[in-house]
C-alpha cells in the first residue's frame, strides 16, 4: 500500500488513529510515546496499563483522550534485554496496520518503529517497516504516514524508503 513520509511531532498529527512505540509494560516513557503522553495526560497511560503486559511485536489499543484521533495503537518493540529487532519491528508495523483498519481507520501515523530506545538505527526501522507497509493490503485504511520528528530522522527515513521502493520495483 502507498504511504509517506513527513516531519513534526507525531502528537500533533490529525488522523483516526496514532501508533505509539512502547515497551511490553506499556509505561509510555520514551520517544514518539512519551510525545503522545504528555499531549493526552495520564488516562492514556491508565488506559494503556490496563492491557500491559504485551509480547513484542504486538498491540493494544487505547482510546486517545486529548490527541487529534480517535485511537492510540501501542506497538511492542521492544523485546527481551530492552532493545527491538527486524522481526519485531516488522510484526508491530503489521499489527499496527491491521488494528487500524479492523477499527475502520483511513489514516494512521506511526513513529519510526524501534529507533532510538529500542537501539535500531532509524534507516533500518524505516526500511523493516516500508517493506511491512508495501505488502499490507487494507480494506478501509487508505492513508499512512511515517513521521520522523526532526528534518534529519525525516531525511533518513525518506532515504530508506525510497531505496525499499527502488529495490521492490526493479
Amino acid at each position: 500500500m502507498d504511504f509517506i513520509v513527513i516531519q513534526g511531532d507525531i502528537a500533533d498529527q490529525y488522523a483516526d488513529a496514532l501508533v505509539s512505540a512502547d515497551s511490553s509494560r506499556l509505561s509510555m516513557g520514551g520517544g514518539a510515546a512519551r510525545a503522545l503522553l504528555e499531549s493526552a495526560g495520564d488516562p492514556l497511560k491508565d488506559a494503556a496499563r490496563e492491557q500491559a503486559p504485551v509480547d513484542p511485536g504486538q498491540v493494544a489499543v487505547t482510546d486517545a483522550f486529548d490527541l487529534h484521533a480517535e485511537y492510540v495503537i501501542h506497538a511492542v518493540t521492544l523485546g527481551r534485554g530492552g532493545r527491538s529487532s527486524e522481526g519485531i519491528i516488522r510484526t508491530a508495523t503489521t499489527n499496527a496496520l491491521q488494528a487500524a483498519d479492523d477499527r475502520d481507520c483511513h489514516s494512521l501515523v506511526l513513529p519510526a518503529l524501534g529507533a532510538g530506545v529500542g537501539d535500531i538505527l532509524t534507516p533500518e526501522s524505516a526500511r523493516y517497516m516500508a517493506e511491512a507497509i508495501d505488502t499490507f493490503q487494507p480494506a478501509v485504511l487508505a492513508d499512512v504516514r511515517i513521521v520522523g520528528h526532526t528534518p534529519r530522522s525525516r531525511w533518513e527515513i525518506t532515504d530508506a524508503v525510497e531505496e525499499v521502493r527502488y529495490t521492490i520495483s526493479e
